[in-house]
């Protein structure tokens, strides 16, 4: 299953009765000039001869594959059905009666590739029909917007007229995931067109001014169908009911697509339509936001109508009045601006505003010309172009400040700093031209120019939130990664439209930097948003956070998350049944290969009471020799992680498991709701902090790390004897010889597990024994997790020298490295993840804290469970005591057999056990 490269391109093709076009439309695929891709054939219970068509291909071609419904199900639902199947990264409709010529694939990729903020690209194409009783076609015209290719906001225009066809247009399979799956399930016919319009609120559209499709014209086609149906004009209706209730697009947008149903419903003219809206008749909330939201709109409907390349709503001059009023109304709009600065005359534009703007040339404006050069980085051309507009129109400052972003490229640092503060001269407000100016310099590696700009832009304008993450970036590559940090903490929970960048680079410096704490703490501030909030819970369980509030901030996700009603469950299985189906559902198979459990439950699992499921919730499986063993041995797989949860709730309900295991709980790529909500028999999370008692997903947890005063519900708990798990360790030699020159003291849990304050603990041992050393375990973090760390140290008065960092990120790895280490240092307040049972299995002996809650137990359950309880320490002054006790004792012998002896390295027996304890749930007949 993993052995097979995923395709850059899914191709699907729906079909029915299309056995006439089909083998063009296949060969036009074939003829590609880019070839990573794969193509699904979805036949829709065809009766002609599209099979046999078909068959050719797959037999001849394995990236060819073909599906056939048993019955029609129509055209979107079979897209659909292509949609759940596609693996590539980008995807592509295409229809079956029409075909691309042959760079199509070629030029859309490198679109894409060359722009990721791009949520999808598109070219223009050819309409067609085949001349009677000839092959030959017949060009009846072209679609192709009359503008350059490039970027665009395709928002308004197309609430006017869809002019893209699915056949021409490249997306990308993770956004159409976010926003909902392909074709919305209340839509018939205008599924493409309501595409198109979410996509575009995850990020624009880049569009290909060259014909790359063939778009075939007959009576047959489904469009006529559907046309001739009334189904087309229902799907309008609905269509635009969907735009102005759900949340994906802003109150402007919502009240031009009201204003386009409106056009639609009665021809009138779309700009009449719009001023009507804040009149007396119209309902009392419309006429509220229209008066808050005015400008923006009048900017929308004008927009709208001069870029619609199609069906034209209204007059040019309409359009233009509506931008006018637009002006007068906000003359700082932003998008009002560069609209008129299009199709306004610059004195006029100045007359509107006040404001006093460059005139626009009446021919080629070279300033244009200059940035359509610009953006292919073609900066010679570039500068050739804005030097003529710089000479036409001295009092523009658009052309010094793409000249000085051209010498920032270029490492010019004083040529533009004269060319910027020439421009601010003409417009002294415009804190953005020093921002981008900020952030070219930081692309062209000049942190140093970069950070000046950008401070300068912030100290003058503190809320261009815009320029914060690039000015943290500057601070953190200059030396400051505490500022930098500070900085985007005192604008993460300001609503803005940076938000969610200043929120994504938060996140990177503090993960970089191996603070979990400051992590934890942002991400509970975030509680709102449910990824976030999950992932606080598991920080705030290895910091040492209060249990009462950890456990309240669980109960709050479930109150707040999860507590829809419970599905109405199917009946339990029961211990007599042939066969139980068991999935366990894994989202992140790297913790799952460095402790084990999956694969050695799915190897001694048997084989004649279970069959076994896992739902691959990691988008990084393929990448991991875990997973493919896995896939090896289980009976079935389900990847699920660029589903949505209805699509999996279908597929769960056609396999039916009897019991489903989340192995991962609260985290980043937690899929609660979607466990909750599946109807199956038993339901359990394998983590230490539980999901909510009320929730229907119990807690699977071994019996040792259940605190004797814990106040959760048991009957929601399934126990495992001991610290119910299994250990899979590699058969390392470890001899005396090994600890005559050891390390002092080593902590191979890995760092961005571990809290400050435990690093402070090791800190104040290092500080109490002279020339002690202290090996860390950095795992997968880098340079600023050793600065961090080595600053908390530095801080107790313990050189950087006495601390060894490594990076250990296997079984094996973490084995080796305890090989010459004579004392362990479990973390104070978290598991210790698979590094401490790998420090007994290598005879290093290790100190640890007696744990009050499930989540910090684990280090003295396993040390109850080999008889070394006289390692365990009830307090901090305790832990410090052992751990110099440790130090100056002669290195135990026998720790790997007192580790077989607890049978915590028996496969096979935890097997069994787990088996008891899964069977007992069911006959107990746990809701």
């Amino acid at each position: 299953m993993f052995n097979e490269v995923r395709p850059k391109v899914s191709v699907f093709i729906p079909t029915y009765n299309y056995g006439q076009f089909i083998g063009k439309t296949l060969a036009s695929v074939a003829a590609q000039t880019f070839q990573d891709y794969e193509v699904l054939i979805i036949d829709n219970a065809s009766e002609d001869d599209t099979t046999n068509i078909v068959k050719r291909w797959t037999e001849s071609d394995t990236r060819f594959r073909y599906y056939r419904n048993a019955t029609n199900l129509g055209l979107f639902a079979s897209a659909n059905i292509g949609f759940d199947a596609a693996r590539g990264t980008y995807l592509v409709m295409l229809s079956a009666d029409d075909y691309w010529e042959d760079s199509f694939l070629a030029k859309s990729v490198a679109a894409l590739d060359a722009n990721p903020e791009c949520s999808f690209s598109y070219s223009a194409w050819r309409n067609f029909n085949t001349l009677p009783g000839s092959e030959e076609t017949n060009t009846v015209g072209y679609i192709a917007p009359p503008k350059a290719s490039g970027i665009y906001n395709e928002t308004a225009p197309l609430l006017a007229h869809n002019w893209i066809t699915n056949s021409i247009a490249l997306i990308r399979k993770d956004l159409c995931s976010k926003i909902g799956g392909y074709v919305h399930p209340r839509l018939y016919h205008l599924g493409d067109w309501f595409l198109w319009l979410r996509l575009l609120t995850q990020g624009p559209a880049y569009y290909i001014n060259e014909s790359l499709g063939n778009y075939r014209l007959h009576s047959s086609s489904e469009s006529a169908r559907l046309i001739n149906s009334n189904l087309s004009g229902f799907d309008h209706i609905v269509c635009f009911d969907l735009l102005t209730t759900e949340d994906y697009w802003t109150m402007p947008i919502k009240l031009l697509a009201k204003a386009n149903q409106i056009r639609w419903l009665t021809g009138r003219p779309l700009c009449a339509i719009v001023l009507e809206l804040g009149g007396n008749e119209a309902p009392p909330l419309i006429q509220a936001f229209f008066a808050h939201y005015q400008a923006e709109l009048f900017t929308e409907a004008a927009h709208c109508i001069l870029d619609q390349p199609v069906l034209k709503t209204d007059s040019d001059e309409n359009a233009l009045n509506l931008l006018r009023r637009a002006l007068q109304i906000n003359p700082n709009l932003e998008s009002a601006r560069k609209l008129a600065l299009r199709f306004l005359p610059s004195s006029e534009i100045s007359q509107l505003t006040g404001q006093h703007l460059a005139p626009q040339l009446d021919s080629v404006n070279p300033l244009s010309k200059g940035i359509e050069y610009f953006e292919k980085a073609d900066y010679e051309t570039s500068i050739e172009w804005l030097s003529k507009a710089l000479e036409a129109t001295p009092e523009d400052p658009m052309p010094a400040v793409y000249i000085a972003l051209i010498s920032a490229t270029q490492g010019l640092e004083e040529n533009a700093d004269a060319l910027i503060s020439h421009a601010l001269i003409l417009t002294p407000n415009r804190n953005d031209f020093l921002a981008a100016l900020g952030e070219t310099f930081l692309k062209a590696g000049n942190s140093r120019a970069a950070l000046r700009y950008l401070q300068q832009a912030v100290r003058n304008q503190p809320d261009l939130f815009l320029a914060y993450p690039a000015m943290a970036e500057a601070l953190r590559l200059e030396g400051d990664p505490d500022a930098a940090i500070q900085l985007l903490s005192s604008a993460v929970h300001i609503e803005s439209d940076s938000q969610e960048n200043i929120l994504s680079v938060l996140i990177e410096l503090l993960t970089r930097r191996g603070d979990i704490a400051g992590l934890a703490e942002t991400c509970i501030r975030l509680r709102n948003r449910p990824a976030y909030h999950s992932l606080a819970l598991r920080l705030l369980s290895r910091t040492g956070g209060n249990a009462e509030r950890i456990l309240e901030e669980a109960s709050w996700h479930f109150q707040k998350f999860l507590a829809s009603p419970p599905p109405s469950l199917p009946t339990i299985s029961r211990p007599d049944k042939p066969t139980i189906t068991l999935a366990f559902m894994v989202s992140d198979f790297r913790r799952e290969e460095q402790s084990g459990r999956l694969e050695s439950l799915l190897m001694h699992l048997s084989s004649q009471r279970f069959r076994t499921l896992v739902i691959d919730n990691d988008a990084m499986a393929s990448e991991s020799e875990t997973a493919q063993r896995c896939s090896l041995i289980s009976d079935q797989w389900l990847s699920i992680s660029s589903k949505d949860d209805h699509i999996v709730e279908a597929d769960l309900a056609q396999r039916a498991p009897d019991i489903l295991i989340d192995l991962d709980g609260h985290g980043p790529k937690q899929r609660l709701s979607l466990i909750q909500a599946a109807s199956i028999p038993l339901k359990a999370s394998w983590s230490d902090v539980p999901i909510g008692d009320a929730s229907g997903i119990h807690q699977l947890i071994g019996q040792a790390l259940l605190p004797s005063n814990s106040t959760i519900d048991s009957s929601r708990q399934i126990t495992l004897p001991g610290l119910g798990e299994t250990f899979s360790l590699p058969e390392l030699a470890c001899t005396s010889d090994d600890k005559a020159q050891a390390t002092s003291f080593g902590c191979l849990t890995a760092a961005i597990h571990i809290d400050a304050k435990t690093w402070q603990v090791f800190a104040a041992l290092l500080s109490e024994i002279s020339g002690s050393r202290l090996r860390i375990n950095l795992a997968e973090l880098g340079s600023p997790a050793e600065a961090f760390i080595s600053g908390i140290f530095a801080t107790a008065g313990v050189d950087s020298t006495r601390l060894e960092f490594i990076h250990a990120t296997t079984r094996e790895d973490v084995c080796h490295y305890w090989r010459d280490i004579k004392v362990g240092l479990a973390p104070i307040h978290s598991s210790g993840d698979q590094a401490l049972p790998a420090c007994l299995w290598m005879e290093t002996p290790f100190v640890a804290i007696r744990g009050q809650t499930p989540w910090a137990s684990r280090p003295s359950a396993l040390l109850d469970a080999i008889g070394c309880e006289t390692w365990i320490a009830e307090d901090l002054d305790g832990y410090l005591a052992i751990a110099k006790s440790l130090f100056l004792a002669s290195p135990p012998q026998g720790l790997r057999q007192r580790l077989k002896n607890a049978g915590l390295t028996d496969a096979a027996g935890f097997t069994h056990l787990f088996e008891t304890a899964l069977s007992r749930a069911l006959s107990e007949g746990r809701p």
